[in-house]
């Protein structure tokens, strides 16, 4: 994917779709810098990609400029909202900034109904993450390690950022 974005690039420096590519493969590198930088071409694009608006959103979150993460959070949601993706960023965005925990559980929740698979458990174990999380800010520990069992059993799936996050997670359970 990396080698066709930046094919389509050097052919057209304003292709929303590879700076898109690029922003994301520089956020799973941990490149926060490099990430926003392709992600804000794809995102402010007059056609903008929704995915781009989230992982945007994601990278300011990451970078604790939480005001415009919420900016770009909410329009990802505005623009798919059947995203799941955009609405547990939205929650993740909301519980850092300590705004209404209210509203980041329902955005959480949101998010792990539109990512159920057919089997009827979550398709993407990250979104369970984020429940332990508000669950946990909301002082309902009873609830957070029932969640935080369900994504130990599915450990695998984590990336070693998100394995980091959940140690964190696991240690406010206590």
């Amino acid at each position: 994917a990396e080698k066709h974005a930046k094919s389509v690039l050097r052919r057209n420096r304003n292709a929303p779709l590879a700076h898109y590519v690029m922003g994301s493969i520089a956020l799973s590198k941990g490149n926060y810098s490099d990430a926003e930088a392709f992600l804000i071409k794809a995102a402010n694009a007059p056609q903008p990609v929704p995915l781009a608006l989230n992982d945007l959103a994601e990278t300011l979150r990451r970078s604790k400029n939480l005001s415009e993460a919420e900016n770009y959070a909410r329009k990802a949601t505005a623009a798919a909202p059947n995203l799941y993706v955009a609405w547990e960023t939205l929650g993740s965005v909301l519980m850092d900034a300590n705004h209404s925990l209210d509203e980041a559980e329902s955005c959480i929740r949101r998010a792990c109904e539109l990512s159920k698979a057919k089997d009827g458990r979550e398709s993407d174990v990250r979104i369970l993450m984020s429940l332990a999380r508000v669950q946990i800010m909301r002082k309902d520990l009873q609830h957070a390690k029932v969640t935080i069992r369900k994504v130990q059993n599915r450990i695998s799936e984590l990336s070693d950022f998100e394995k980091g996050e959940f140690e964190e997670i696991r240690k406010r359970a206590r």
